[in-house]
């Protein structure tokens, strides 16, 4: 067989992965093209009929072709593949093959064979041994997929460094037999100040996928790490970010440069088209659709990558939308050793008066080394609230923090675990041990300790209440995806239980939330019901968790934007007849025909986007339940998300109408009973919202549910 390298071509039906319905739509550009995982779920979107998914994910990938570095894999007249002459590390998987890979004799690039990756698996390829300074650029081929690739760097202690993790991403490189090119910019290393520095491959498809001809090369000038002030400082220059109190090249952290005028105006066109066309409700893209298109209008002026695409973050954020995000720049990869939530600081209002836009930021519970102690109080950030600093890092925080509801601030609380350790120089913190408050000091945000993300769930809950097995203080990881049973200091007469759970997305083919379902209809007399977390999910589990509790019902029905989007005199009494055509077929329908008489639900919110806030939404009502915390985030709508390689962005994508015809977008769904965490409780390991909600449970006198 002879290889080819290819242009990069898309028939409908196939991509170079093999694993895609490519659609090159809204540009006819070849620098630039869409294509959709689900298909179906695309064409929901562009339809203008309802969707029955209120949490539809789109998968999709955007390829590009990029100028090819001088330095790079070669092909001969054949299309064998051969390493760079001066390669600093390569692996060509001859031989026996590191731990996690299966041999792959079929088409190699080069020698006798490949690497097989099984369908969703993580390798971590061998370090590479290096000396002096470079700036390092990792290649690595794939077939099949889609798959992304990180050079991952880790530091030595010593160094007091954080650790970096650098994408790779589509070249544009292809070839006949389907095999693509992954590759990173370069990044500054000095050798003497690493711990160790290797490349990981991450499979995200269902089927296996192959790797080949991986290396990595000094692809340019060593550049010092500069010491810097986060979030912004101008010793950094327009081309290096401050990230986590280090001046870093811009360009390793995003994809290379559109390589002229006009590839970079039609890529800004194409995202502009992609916001125009399926952005948001009523609301938001009233409020926010015009702000984040002048932003995309803004990518073709721009001359350095870190700028470029820079800007299609700041669209991202000003969308203002709970669904939306952008995965854009660096990532945080560490949070700090402790979480924060919502509060009322009322044990320090005298030394820190609390600020009239935004509420209090307590820590909630934190690792035992984190340097801050739960109930302790973040006054400020940077000398900022520390909502306002984290809203102050549009088109740097590289993920998601703001709800489509402006006064919904939980998820700003929520970011800050991540945002301080990368964003912050500094933190102003009242520390309260044991309830006796020490005047406010500032210290360099360095000095709290940070962690591996995931070492700590920032959950917005102070602690949990059941009778047994309860997670650790300390972390909140819950050892399973729902958790139930009966509730610590309640007498088996009242049959008082709890769950628990962080999102309505589970992975796996088991339904986690039937066991809560049947323990509320067999055992219960009363639920506590917490989902303070807030996190997304699919429709139907929550529709689930309402079914003991009321009569069934439909509440509302969720639309794709063009529905609305070519009718400026779109108004309510069409949102009516949108709801009264599609209720009983595309309805968000809770409850059931027999729900349990006598069966009351206290339910716990702070944080809430997408079934997040369809749960409560859907629970509120009858006076058998009520809901206590905060309000939720207001994302009443599906999503639309996307991906370039490990470069992942998305948006809130169509709107919700109730029975009324009213839009639901961009307001939050408000709690019966809006309740803080008084800092005078945190401190004593006493959970506000939970102990009112246990209140009622025990003394509601008018709370008696719905009956057929």
């Amino acid at each position: 067989m002879v290889r080819r390298l290819m242009p990069l071509q898309w028939n409908a039906g196939g991509d170079p992965g093999g694993s895609f319905c490519a659609v090159n739509f809204l540009t006819s550009s070849p620098w630039l093209q869409l294509s959709c995982r689900h298909k179906r779920v695309a064409q929901m979107l562009l339809a203008a009929g309802p969707m029955r998914l209120r949490t539809c994910v789109i998968l999709s990938t955007t390829l590009v072709a990029l100028p090819t570095p001088a330095s790079a894999v070669d092909f001969d007249a054949l299309g064998q593949a051969s390493f760079t002459k001066d390669a600093l590390f390569t692996l060509d998987f001859e031989g026996t093959l590191p731990t996690g890979l299966d041999p792959q004799p079929s088409q190699p690039l080069q020698g006798k064979q490949a690497a097989r990756i099984a369908a969703g698996k993580v390798v971590a390829l061998p370090a590479m041994t290096l000396s002096g300074q470079h700036a390092l650029a990792a290649t690595a081929f794939a077939r099949g997929g889609p798959a992304n690739g990180y050079l991952v760097v880790r530091y030595a202690a010593a160094s007091k460094l954080p650790d970096v993790i650098v994408p790779l991403f589509p070249s544009g490189r292809v070839t006949s037999d389907g095999w693509y090119e992954l590759r990173s910019s370069g990044f500054s290393v000095d050798a003497s100040t690493i711990d160790s520095a290797f490349v990981y491959i991450q499979n995200l498809a269902v089927d296996p996928v192959d790797i080949d001809a991986v290396e990595v090369v000094d692809a340019g000038t060593y550049q010092e790490p500069i010491a810097c002030a986060p979030p912004t400082d101008a010793v950094c220059g327009a081309a290096r970010v401050c990230a986590a109190g280090i001046c870093r090249e811009g360009a390793a952290a995003v994809p290379p440069l559109p390589s002229t005028d006009a590839e970079r105006a039609k890529v800004g066109a194409l995202f502009t088209n992609q916001l125009d066309l399926f952005f948001g409700g009523l609301k938001t893209r009233q409020l926010y659709l015009p702000k984040a298109l002048a932003e995309t209008g803004k990518m073709a002026a721009q001359k350095e990558a870190w700028a470029y695409w820079q800007q299609l973050l700041r669209a991202m954020h000003a969308l203002h939308d709970g669904h939306t995000f952008g995965y854009i720049g660096y990532s945080p990869h560490h949070t700090t050793a402790a979480c924060f939530v919502e509060g009322d600081g009322d044990l320090t209002h005298g030394v820190a008066p609390k600020d009239p836009t935004y509420p209090d930021i307590l820590v909630s519970h934190a690792l035992s080394d984190a340097g801050l102690l739960p109930g302790d109080r973040i006054v400020s950030v940077n000398g900022m609230h520390p909502v306002a600093f984290v809203r102050s890092l549009v088109g740097l925080y590289s993920g998601g923090f703001l709800g489509c509801d402006d006064d919904s601030h939980s998820y700003a609380a929520q970011s800050l675990a991540s945002a301080i350790p990368t964003y912050a120089s500094t933190v102003t913190v009242v520390s309260c041990p044991g309830g006796v408050c020490e005047a406010p000091k500032t210290i360099p945000a360095s000095a709290l300790k940070a962690v591996p993300g995931g070492s700590i769930n920032c959950d917005h809950r102070i602690g949990f209440h059941f009778a047994t097995d309860n997670p650790d203080p300390a972390t909140h990881m819950l050892p399973s995806f729902v958790l139930h049973g009966k509730l610590a200091a309640t007498l088996d007469p009242e049959a008082l239980f709890g769950a628990a759970f962080d999102s309505f997305y589970p992975e796996g083919t088991s339904n986690p939330f039937l066991p809560l379902v049947d323990m509320a209809k067999s055992e219960a007399l009363g639920v506590v019901i917490d989902h303070r977390p807030g996190g997304g999910g699919y429709g139907n589990y929550a529709s689930l968790v309402t079914e003991p509790f009321r009569l069934k019902t439909a509440l509302s029905v969720s639309v794709a934007p063009q529905a609305y989007r070519y009718d400026p005199a779109f108004d309510q009494a069409k949102g009516k007849a949108i709801f009264d055509a599609f209720k009983d077929t595309e309805g968000f329908i809770v409850g059931s025909a027999t729900p349990k008489p006598g069966l009351k639900g206290a339910v716990l919110i702070a944080n809430g986007e997408s079934a997040g806030d369809f749960f409560p939404f859907g629970m509120k009502g009858p006076k058998n339940i009520r809901l206590f915390g905060r309000r939720t985030q207001g994302a009443f709508s599906t999503a639309y998300y996307l991906a370039f390689g490990p470069m992942l962005w998305g948006f809130g994508s169509g709107d919700t109408f109730r029975a009324d015809g009213s839009s639901m977008i961009g307001t939050g769904e408000l709690p019966d009973e809006d309740l803080l965490p008084k800092q005078s409780d945190v401190v004593k390991g006493v959970d506000t919202v939970y102990e009112r909600a246990l209140d009622w449970l025990r003394t509601c006198s008018d709370c008696a549910g719905e009956v057929p």
